[in-house]
């Protein structure tokens, strides 16, 4: 998938909306010309004293044509923003489909919070493009196309004056402006980035800096990048004013120029006095749309860097299989099987896994443990098929992972991390996310078995009640909770715990812990985690220790 794809599929869907979008465009940036030429007219005509007729049609069409600017404004507004904002919505759930086959297990959080942050505001960039670039660009082309055949039918010189203001405009001086910003663009992405950065380390460690009194150090990299972030804006918005200025330069020259031919012609004979302003005044009339067109033409360096970036988002695929996918049988607790594990990231050439073994039979429940960094997380990414071992293998009822889809893996396997998550919605919203079918007895079953029907009750006794993280509708032991709802609606038989008590107070994880060994009797289970409360508490059959991505003993 690809931004012109999604573009070329929403034109088939849309083509006489689209076509509709571009001809009210032209007329809109056609209407101001006519309307400045008919107005000459009627001046220099009024001077002669014409007939009712002649003036009557002179100033109708000059009304026409002030209403249809006008009209045709509204409509390039209202169908072009309709169509823009779908094109947005396309791209969004395509890149958000995209992602979704790296994470949780590709990605890591950190990485997806900023990368997201950042694709929103090229799809940002990209709806600037397309409405205050692309579509005057064609608009004002037709337009431009019109007025060089109205002036050529006046004189041939009229026709070449307007042809080379219309390149010079329209060409030269966007491409001037485009090499120009080229050499900018990235280091003003680079400084929008580091400034990005520095607000979320800012934000995200407020309390820590707080209690530690280290505010100043992070504090002064944000002002720095923030002045950086400033300065560069205040050079690209410098940089726009003098396009606007040659801009403006050429199409005064342009102007004067048929003024001048136009004297000409008409001491030569050869075009009426009362002619003589038209074709300036439509120049000056069409080419005024041009003005803005160039300015922001300039731009389109900066959303290159947003194209290549959301088309490279788009173009992530689910992990390639050798084969046709394999299918698991049956629907109960399966066996996991490792032999001989050794894995290592693309990026890196150390191993994070070494040789690693194990046997986790069906419905036995296995303890992996280590310190940070010994790879347990990877382990769980591996497990739930999101990446491969580079040696060894991974097996799922004897079947290899290689030959198995991610879906087909969490289809049989549920997955609770250390970071649930609560969508701003309904409560029955947020669990059936889990399972679309389920009925309201079965919500209510679950939210009954993980703890949570005072909390509940509390939210008004409704699974309509709106929940969010933001408005701090759940404790950190609640979400928890709720996740471990949503894997027992998906009845899954074969649970992988990836730290699920990790953000959570002594407590809050003692009672985790005691849903988990009361709730999952019977599944496969691997649950990883380094806390001491959870390995003291966790009913499993045995447990390894991993440590520098070696399995211990």
């Amino acid at each position: 998938m690809s931004l012109t794809k999604l573009g070329s599929e929403l034109f088939r869907e849309k083509r006489w909306s689209v076509l509709g979008y571009l001809s009210s465009g032209a007329l809109a940036y056609l209407s101001p010309g006519i309307l400045f030429a008919f107005s000459a007219y009627l001046l220099a005509k009024s001077a002669l004293k014409p007939g009712i007729l002649t003036l009557g049609v002179a100033i109708g069409s000059v009304r026409f044509f002030a209403v249809a600017r006008g009209a045709s404004l509204y409509g390039e507004r209202l169908v072009g923003h309709s169509l823009v904002l779908e094109y947005a919505a396309r791209v969004r759930v395509e890149l958000f489909r995209a992602l979704a086959n790296v994470v949780p297990h590709r990605l890591f959080p950190g990485v997806f919070a900023e990368l997201t942050a950042s694709l929103n505001g090229d799809v940002e960039e990209t709806q600037a493009f397309l409405l205050r670039v692309l579509e005057p660009l064609v608009a004002s082309g037709v337009s431009l196309v019109v007025a060089i055949a109205v002036a050529t039918s006046f004189s041939v010189s009229f026709g070449v004056v307007t042809a080379l203001g219309a390149v010079v405009m329209a060409v030269s001086i966007p491409l001037l402006g485009y090499v120009i910003a080229t050499r900018s663009s990235r280091s003003n992405q680079s400084v929008r980035a580091s400034a990005y950065r520095s607000a979320s380390s800012v934000s995200d460690t407020f309390s820590e800096r707080r209690l530690l009194g280290s505010d100043d150090f992070l504090l002064d990299r944000l002002r720095a990048d923030t002045r950086r972030f400033a300065q560069t804006q205040v050079s690209i918005g410098m940089f726009s004013g003098v396009v606007a200025l040659i801009e403006a330069v050429a199409l005064v020259l342009t102007v004067s120029a048929t003024l001048y031919l136009g004297v000409k012609e008409v001491a030569s004979h050869r075009l009426g006095s009362v002619y003589v302003a038209v074709v300036p005044f439509l120049l000056l009339g069409v080419f005024e749309g041009l003005l803005t067109v160039a300015v922001e033409l300039s731009k389109v360096a900066t959303f290159k860097v947003s194209k290549d970036r959301l088309n490279s988002m788009l173009s992530f695929k689910k992990r390639s299989l050798d084969r046709n996918p394999s299918e698991l049988p049956g629907h109960g607790p399966v066996e996991i099987t490792l032999t001989d594990v050794t894995f290592s990231y693309p990026s890196s050439e150390k191993p994070v896994l070494k040789g690693v073994s194990f046997i986790v039979p069906r419905g036995e429940h296995l303890l992996v443990t280590g310190p940070s960094g010994s790879g347990k997380s990877t382990l769980a990414s591996l497990i739930m098929g999101g990446w491969l071992p580079n040696r060894g293998e991974i097996t799922i009822d004897g079947v290899p992972t290689s030959e198995l889809s991610e879906e087909e893996i969490a289809r049989h396997i549920s997955y609770l991390g250390p970071e649930p998550y609560v969508f701003e919605a309904s409560i029955e919203a947020n669990l059936r996310i889990a399972s679309p079918k389920a009925t309201d007895a079965e919500l209510m079953e679950v939210i009954d078995q993980v703890g949570l029907l005072s909390w509940y009750l509390s939210r008004g006794g409704s699974l309509g009640s709106k929940i969010s993280m933001r408005q701090n509708s759940l404790s950190s032991g609640e979400m928890q909770r709720l996740s471990i709802a949503r894997v027992l609606l998906r009845g899954a038989k074969t649970v992988l715990l990836d730290e699920p008590t990790a953000n959570l107070d002594g407590e809050n994880e003692k009672i985790i812990v005691g849903l988990i060994n009361d709730l999952f009797l019977g599944a496969t289970m691997v649950a990883i985690s380094h806390s001491e409360i959870f390995r003291s508490m966790f009913l499993c059959d045995r447990y390894v220790e991993l440590s520098d991505g070696r399995i211990l003993g």
